[in-house]
């Protein structure tokens, strides 16, 4: 039995630094037999007199009198999410090395659970870059790569229907090259295109950062090389 641990987060804002986290999301997921061995999932109580706001209550669902009537306290859902990641071998969350583990590391260490961190011994799998999406598969929206391997999303922005829908996108793939490769950091690159060739870079999973005025992609360092091979244009590694 191989087992993963799929991770997500509905937060109160896109802040890493800053934002509180209303509910936690967990799935420890077989991998032989591609299905959920045990699913957690609670709702989080910030504060008494907090209050959910408004736009993230029409993005998700989540309401004040929802938290009110079940949400929990952090430190007590993260010791129960922390049980779970023993007889895991890696993490998985979407988007997860910008947004779900930054977080996770902060309000884990707030609550006094520094050694949770997560496991600093588990790689990290993120279905945003790292399975080998086919090229016609061009967005990396969750909704959208669920449907483009013919999974039918249920109630999204909720933390563990997101986890079930990533995982299940994950079993389409090999999972072994994917764990070797979760442990090679992340880099950023930047295509060499001109205005006119600018969609070879978009068909690659390349976007357009209108500050850095420049197409730039994050991918693993092991794949740097493959990368340069597999472009019809220049792949040039930005230093931070």
């Amino acid at each position: 039995m191989k087992l993963l641990l799929g991770i997500d987060l509905e937060t109160d804002s896109l802040d890493v630094e800053s934002c509180r986290v209303l509910e936690i999301g967990a799935v420890l997921w077989d991998v032989d037999s591609n299905q959920p061995v045990t699913v957690l999932d609670f709702l989080i109580r910030p504060d008494d007199d907090y209050s959910v706001p408004e736009p993230i209550t029409q993005l998700t669902g989540i309401s004040d009198e929802m938290i009110r009537a079940v949400g929990v306290d952090l430190h007590w859902a993260l010791e129960r999410i922390e049980w779970l990641t023993g007889p895991a071998v890696a993490y998985v969350a979407h988007n997860g090395i910008v947004f779900d583990r930054p977080i996770m590391e902060r309000v884990s260490k707030g609550c006094g659970l520094a050694q949770w961190t997560p496991n600093p011994n588990l790689p990290w799998i993120d279905t945003m870059i790292d399975p080998p999406y086919p090229a016609a598969m061009q967005s990396r929206k969750l909704a959208y790569l669920a449907a483009d391997h013919g999974i039918a999303p249920t109630f999204a922005h909720r933390a563990v229907f997101d986890v079930l829908t990533m995982l299940q996108i994950l079993s389409h793939y090999e999972i072994d090259p994917l764990i070797k490769q979760a442990r090679s950091p992340l880099v950023q690159v930047r295509a060499a295109v001109t205005y006119d060739n600018r969609a070879q870079a978009s068909a690659r999973g390349y976007h357009w950062d209108a500050d850095r005025r420049a197409w730039l992609k994050q991918i693993r360092a092991c794949n740097l090389e493959q990368e340069r091979v597999n472009s019809e244009f220049s792949v040039i590694q930005v230093v931070p």
